[in-house]
């Protein structure tokens, strides 16, 4: 009797290299144990973040002979230096990863993933170091590189967006705010109208939800965009998407005006501004989620300079205070 496509017998893993197991590990070896096979990136923040310490804490929690945890790190582009064994050792010692992890064998074509017309990229990354390339003035003949993949990656509706389900069809805030003051300060600094026409392009995402608020209904889009932090790392809110209205000159667009008129409200007593939630516990312990530095903490009563300081630039740009 023919198999029915569900009960086709599933393909072995494609992997160049394992680590954390002394033999490769094939689909018979295990067989008998629920398997949770968890696809990674190294620069990917939410694997970083959420994803990794997720399957950590489930290859330490049950015994090996009942579930058996399995990583892959999936490099999709720059073969050459994410697929390197060695870079992928430094990363599972520091972030002390002891489940097998198996490195996805390349096709040979290094390419970002291409759905539905539109490009699967964590273009965060790249715009993060060119403007900060710019920022230090250290630019160099490969700097335009950047530019010329933010620009060949860009969605139809103006941002960018990494999430690898095919049905996604709406750019990321979070993977869309850098790109677009990446390429507005390029495009300023060397008059490049490609560039300044992507960021004019990418401002829409932001400006015709105002900001923080779905088109639908006017609804808050996700609680954590109106709530104020520092620093904010791969994250989005309200305040950052003003500053980078405030530095690429769209602040004083009248659909700013709702996110203006928020981050005003709130605004303490002794004149300053609180950082309300946080992405980060200070600690000198090499720990995921830790950062080295206090940036000031939360509170609701007391204010925070980083967050302050931010918000005066943003309300001096957009003529609120003088």
């Amino acid at each position: 009797m023919a198999r029915s496509p569900a009960m086709r017998r599933a393909p072995e893993l494609q992997v160049a290299h394992w680590m954390n197991t002394p033999a490769p590990i094939t689909l018979a070896s295990l067989r008998g144990r629920v398997v949770v096979l968890h696809a990674f990136q190294m620069l990917c923040p939410g694997c970083v973040s959420h994803g990794l310490p997720q399957a950590q804490r489930l290859h330490q929690l049950f015994p090996a002979e009942q579930l058996a945890v399995v990583g892959l790190h999936t490099v999709f582009e720059h073969h050459a230096v994410m697929g390197g064994v060695a870079a992928l050792q430094a990363f599972v010692h520091e972030y002390r990863l002891t489940f097998p992890i198996g490195i996805d064998e390349p096709d040979g074509q290094d390419g970002v993933p291409l759905m539905q017309g539109r490009y699967r990229r964590c273009a965060s990354q790249q715009s993060n170091a060119l403007w900060s390339i710019l920022k230090l003035e250290i630019a160099n003949d490969r700097t335009h590189d950047f530019v010329e993949r933010l620009l060949h990656w860009q969605w139809p509706d103006g941002g960018w967006n990494c999430d690898k389900d095919p049905r996604a069809c709406h750019s990321s805030f979070m993977e869309s705010i850098l790109p677009l003051r990446a390429l507005a300060h390029y495009g300023a600094l060397h008059d490049h109208e490609p560039s300044l026409k992507a960021a004019k392009r990418a401002s829409e995402v932001f400006l015709k939800r105002h900001l923080f608020q779905r088109e639908s209904d006017g609804s808050v889009m996700k609680a954590e965009f109106v709530q104020l932090h520092y620093p904010l790392y791969w994250h989005y809110d309200v305040l950052h998407g003003l500053k980078v209205m405030a530095e690429t000159g769209f602040i004083r667009d009248k659909r700013c005006e709702s996110a203006l008129d928020l981050l005003a409200s709130k605004q303490l007593s002794d004149g300053g501004w609180p950082a309300e939630r946080r992405y980060y516990k200070a600690s000198k312990q090499l720990k995921l989620g830790n950062d080295y530095i206090d940036w000031g903490g939360t509170s609701k009563v007391r204010m925070n300079p980083w967050v302050t300081a931010d918000a005066l630039y943003v309300l001096k740009a957009a003529g609120y205070i003088h």
